[in-house]
């Protein structure tokens, strides 16, 4: 078997599909993992400064049914916006499909002062089956 030889202008041309071509297919995708992976892990440290608030998964044992980990959050400044627009520890974002993701997104619309809402549950109601979901308000005027 012989080597396969291709010519200056055929070489070119897989230099281009292999370094620009291919690199824009895998891009378009996986896109929304790639922008999830932008927001939650780039994003998300400098919105929990921003607004005062830690975040991250969250193991819970519903009284029905097996363990589930879930985004909330587990910790908020003092002072800090999330607080003052009535954000509880524990509170777990919903509506979203990307939770963590659509939630930073929230965020960022905020802090360029877009006014957002942004519903949530209580861990505890999440874990006893309970309603309770509140819709809280964030951006240039929070109010609860």
């Amino acid at each position: 078997m012989t080597p396969l030889k291709l010519s200056r202008g055929q070489q070119l041309y897989v230099l281009v599909v292999l370094l620009v071509v291919l690199p824009l297919l895998v891009g378009f995708a996986f896109e929304r993992q790639l922008y999830s992976f932008y927001l939650v892990r780039l994003r998300g440290p400098e919105l929990q400064r921003h607004f005062g608030f830690t975040a991250g998964d969250l193991q819970l044992r519903p009284a029905q049914g097996p363990p589930v980990v879930v985004f909330a959050i587990t910790s908020i400044e003092p002072g800090g916006a999330l607080g003052k627009a009535g954000f509880l520890v524990g509170d777990i974002p919903v509506g979203h499909h990307d939770f963590a993701a659509e939630f930073y997104q929230s965020l960022i619309s905020a802090q360029q002062g877009t006014p957002v809402r942004v519903s949530v549950i209580s861990s505890q109601n999440f874990i006893h089956g309970l309603p309770g979901r509140r819709t809280l308000n964030l951006g240039p005027h929070e109010e609860h």
